[in-house]
């Protein structure tokens, strides 16, 4: 470091310098000046870019920097850089990558995570420190930024034709590109350079074509190039194909990348789990008076590809809500209403509908082929602690967080109530409900005030619901972290004999987010995270058969400076792939998807050609469909000697013949399914591709209905 103080001593500033190579240049340039790390901080140490010309675009990026401190794990240290409206980010470590010896000093070259983007920016290297007792500094930062000027008139990318899009591990990636040369200069021996970013902004390695010719003002179609063969330790997430166009003298002249046209996709690469349940809130979808809205919203989830959903049956309406929600009601809507006829259910939490919206959703739902597991949220009670019952309010400050109604789950009479309306809501049911899910079953932030006793009140309140169902209706759980039991008094330990399923709410974009986080990889490592902490208390195989997360679909994010903003289509789909293939790669098989409101509503009200929640649902259901895996075909099949094949097993059923066998390939089949014909049929699951050897299991996700013919299973 001696050489590099001397140097500083000279000239006191940093200096840039330009520096041709070939038909590419170089921008260099450091910063000596030292940034002090202190404990529980985030710190950067920058560099201005400048003297590219216009039109020019980063073709590879290299750092040297050396950071003083005496427990580099401690360390998050990434590079980054503000353009477009967003940060743009590389990963250099994350807290525990690197060992406790003192400092780091490195080179790393060959980053691509910003080609195709200007090299004219403000560059920041930038270190947090996450745990107290030592610090450090940033001692030097040296930058290197080769470019490229494309060709004169420009070459356009037409189509990146890729086979699939959805990649599993030890499948090839297939491709074929289409270019034009706009301009009338002829381009000879050049071909193309193709890698991929992987989750964490990681070349995995490139495939170079064979040479071809563009001549002037024509277009030219490759062969089908076999791109990459996905290894089968690789990460599960978005991968970002990186197509670059090179000279005969391996000299770049353009680079394409996913930019949001949809010309060069990011690609799902990997293993997703499938998704369960879409969430409802009642009070965002059906009408207040009119009960042949139940109808048509049900079917359109239906429609859309959705059999299954977990939908309120009590209301949890925020405050803020009430404007606009179900207006004829008098007195409004509030937290703590039940949605179905009552007998238990207090004054102020009666039903505010003109019609049972639970007996109603669950007829028309038997008739159309949807499953309905009633959502019970439990504590989260305006009726109660604002009304009819005040003494039981949790809250010691009520104006210190508004619109969190709680009644205190450690009063015995406040479990007695809220068990009950679960029993009626239960008993209500035209059938015995598959699966009822509880929420809200907690204390609030800072309001916990009981300690183990709080804690094991909760627990009782989960046995108590527990021994009353009816045999075969799974008791599931909205619920927080590990971590949070100090305040919840939610104790997975406790719990565990009580719930079948655990459905931690996973909601990456309301807690992980610093100003300038990278957001697809910040929202892998959280999910990651908490599976890892959830694991640590229940178990892998738990987490493998008893916990379904809850994500949440929206496109706002929190920031820690107090802002928000929203993500655009692009990146909100490398943070939603990447987050649920996290979830895959620890051992998650099954998630639920949270809207907070309809989900018929489109993503942005500005642009009503990006499509609905729903459609973007559909999106992320879709990583997980079988059909990718056998090259589109179905799940289900007649036997026969040309074989009908389905999507929906009560299709198929209804067109099979007397003595049909009717085969189900191994991934879960959500819908209800209504054997009603007199005809006896076989049913055989499990099968792989193709129809011809069982690799596993189907496993029927929904109410299984017998009432006339046979079934045979085997």
């Amino acid at each position: 470091m001696l050489s590099r103080l001397l140097v500083v001593a000279v000239f006191l500033t940093s200096l840039l310098f330009v520096v041709r190579i070939g038909y590419a240049a170089e921008l260099n340039n450091y910063n000596p000046t030292s940034v002090d790390i202190p404990d529980n901080s985030q710190v950067n140490s920058s560099l201005v870019m400048s003297g590219a010309p216009v039109g020019a675009f980063t073709t590879n990026v290299k750092v040297y920097y050396e950071i003083r401190h005496a427990n580099p794990a401690e360390l998050d240290i990434w590079l980054t850089a503000y353009y477009d409206g967003s940060w743009h980010d590389y990963n250099l470590y994350h807290q525990g990558e690197l060992g406790s010896a003192n400092n780091v000093v490195e080179t790393r070259d060959n980053i691509h995570q910003w080609d195709g983007f200007s090299p004219n920016q403000t560059w920041y290297l930038v270190v947090r420190d996450n745990v107290s007792g030592t610090t450090g500094y940033i001692d030097f930062f040296e930058l290197w930024i080769t470019y490229t000027l494309p060709p004169s008139g420009n070459i356009d990318l037409i189509s990146a034709g890729f086979d699939k899009n959805i990649y599993r591990h030890g499948e090839t990636i297939y491709a074929s590109m289409e270019l034009r040369n706009n301009s009338a200069v002829d381009l000879t021996g050049v071909h193309l350079y193709v890698d991929f970013l992987d989750p964490d902004s990681n070349s995995v390695g490139g495939y170079s074509s064979s040479a071809f010719n563009i001549p002037g003002q024509s277009t030219f179609t490759t062969p089908t190039l076999s791109l990459w063969d996905v290894p089968s330790t690789y990460s599960s997430g978005a991968y970002e194909p990186r197509i670059s166009l090179m000279s005969s003298l391996d000299v770049q002249l353009a680079v394409f990348v996913p930019d949001g046209s949809g010309v060069v996709p990011v690609l799902p690469v990997g293993k997703f789990p499938s998704l369960k349940n879409l969430i409802v809130r009642s009070h965002r979808h059906f009408s207040d008076t009119d009960s042949s809205s139940v109808r048509s919203v049900l079917e359109e989830f239906v429609a859309n590809g959705f059999h299954s959903i977990s939908m309120s049956v009590k209301l949890e309406i925020d405050d803020q809500e009430t404007v606009d929600v179900w207006t004829s009601c008098d007195p409004a809507p509030v937290s703590g209403q039940v949605l179905f006829n009552s007998a238990s259910a207090t004054a102020m939490a009666q039903n505010p509908l003109t019609y049972d919206l639970y007996r109603e959703s669950l007829t028309v739902a038997g008739e159309i082929g949807l499953n309905i597991d009633p959502w019970i949220p439990t504590f989260y009670d305006h009726a109660q602690s604002r009304n009819d019952h005040p003494a039981w309010l949790l809250q010691n400050d009520p104006a210190a967080i508004p619109g969190q109604d709680f009644v205190d789950g450690f009063l015995a009479n406040v479990r007695t109530y809220e068990a009950g309306l679960i029993a009626e809501a239960v008993a209500s049911s035209i059938t015995a409900p598959k699966r009822i899910t509880i929420d809200h079953f907690r204390f609030t932030n800072g309001e916990m005030q009981h300690g183990a006793a709080g804690t094991a009140s909760i627990t009782s309140f989960v046995q108590n619901i527990r021994g009353q169902l009816p045999a075969g209706t799974e008791l599931a759980g909205y619920i927080f972290l590990p971590s949070d039991t100090i305040w919840s008094g939610q104790d997975y330990t406790q719990l565990e004999p009580y719930l079948d399923t655990f459905a931690p709410m996973l909601y990456w974009q309301d807690w992980v987010f610093s100003s300038d986080a990278v957001l697809p990889l910040a929202a892998s490592s959280y999910v990651k995270n908490r599976i890892v902490e959830i694991r640590s208390v229940l178990g892998a195989g738990a987490v493998a058969s008893r916990v379904i997360p809850v994500f949440g679909i929206t496109t706002d994010i929190k920031l820690s400076d107090g802002t928000s903003r929203n993500l655009d289509r692009l990146e909100w789909e490398k943070a939603q792939i990447n987050a649920l293939g996290a979830a895959a790669d620890e051992g998650i098989t099954e998630y639920e998807l949270f809207y907070y409101g309809n989900w018929f509503w489109p993503v942005y009200q500005y642009d009503v050609s990006q499509g609905r929640w729903i459609d973007w649902a559909s999106y992320l259901a879709g990583l997980a469909q079988s059909s990718y895996d056998c090259g589109g075909e179905p799940l289900v099949r007649i036997e026969d000697a040309v074989p009908v094949y389905y999507d929906l097993l009560q299709n198929a059923y209804n067109d099979a013949l007397d003595g049909d066998i009717i085969r189900t390939r191994t991934p879960a089949l959500m819908s209800n399914i209504f054997f009603d014909l007199n005809k006896s049929i076989t049913l055989q699951g499990g099968y792989g591709c193709g129809f011809t050897v069982t690799t596993g299991a189907t496993k029927l996700d929904g109410n299984v209905v017998i009432s006339n013919g046979t079934v045979i299973i085997g």
